[in-house]
């Protein structure tokens, strides 16, 4: 799940979401990547399983409220 500041929703746009089970800091796959961010929670679904995710912000500019991963 995903909840962008509110007043920077578009500095969302181009973000991804990544998962590794290599390292913390390599072998990662790009899982989803948000096309339009939107005001309010969005929920992604991944398949799969991986022991490290992240976000990865678009241009080094992103302000996220909040980020949620959950497991099976």
């Amino acid at each position: 799940m995903f909840y962008p500041r509110s007043d920077q929703v578009a500095r969302s746009n181009g973000g991804k979401f990544q998962g590794s089970n290599t390292s913390s800091n390599s072998g990662y796959t790009d899982l989803y990547t948000i096309g339009t961010a939107v005001e309010g929670w969005s929920t992604y679904s991944i398949s799969g399983s991986y022991r490290y995710v992240r976000f990865i912000a678009p241009n080094g500019n992103c302000n996220v409220t909040e980020l949620e991963f959950y497991g099976n």
